[in-house]
């Protein structure tokens, strides 16, 4: 089975992946076994789990729905008329998450379902999302080759970010201090990015494709 997205949480020893067999499953990493296993009619496409491991939101080719984790099974709770989208992150604290819808970005409340803010300033698809440690501001890298950092208090960028003209930027990841931010690409390199000036600081060329990846 392909796996097309995995997320874990601080508070449960718990991992939720999707798979292109139409499979959405949460796993228990401490005992090695898989608690729940549910199949759904449409193909997940990415999946993201609150902080809490009580709640999962799935991304499906029609829909955006939030499930509540139980016991045995995971069950629909609420659904968002996102369709096809493959990037979505909950805040640290769990009260907002956010979704890659193609060049934009929404953020949802969690617990009211309402449309919080749309970030506009991509021109082309937003690979990966990045909250900061405080909730209070977000992170996007996208195929256009930008990175930006948006306030969400006033849903709009912070400085001018960063963008290169020869690389479609795949993923984002901070240092545990929040002080380096570092980036991947279609050119073969790790960027360790200059948040406020919003420059490379250090580039290494690893000669391979890099995908995702975590600090």
């Amino acid at each position: 089975m392909h796996v097309s997205s995995l997320d874990t949480c601080i508070r449960k020893p718990l991992i939720v992946t999707c798979g292109v067999d139409k499979s959405v499953r949460v796993w228990n990493y401490s005992d090695k076994s898989t608690d729940i296993l549910k199949f759904f009619k449409e193909e997940a496409l990415a999946v993201a789990l609150h902080p809490s491991g009580l709640h999962v939101v799935v991304a499906f080719t029609d829909k955006l729905r939030m499930l509540n984790i139980l016991m045995d099974d995971i069950r629909p709770y609420r659904e968002f008329g996102v369709k096809a989208c493959r990037e979505v992150r909950f805040s640290h604290g769990g009260q907002y998450f956010a979704v890659a819808n193609n060049n934009t970005i929404q953020v949802y409340g969690t617990y009211s379902g309402e449309l919080m803010a749309v970030l506009r300033g991509h021109t082309n698809q937003v690979n990966s999302l990045l909250w900061k440690a405080d909730d209070r501001k977000l992170m996007s890298c996208g195929s256009d080759g930008s990175i930006f950092q948006w306030d969400l208090r006033s849903a709009i960028k912070v400085g001018e970010g960063h963008t290169h003209p020869r690389c479609n930027y795949h993923d984002l990841s901070l240092s545990s201090d929040s002080s380096m931010l570092f980036a991947t690409g279609t050119d073969g390199t790790l960027k360790e990015i200059d948040i406020a000036a919003g420059t490379p600081r250090v580039e290494h060329n690893c000669g391979v494709l890099l995908g995702r990846m975590k600090c």
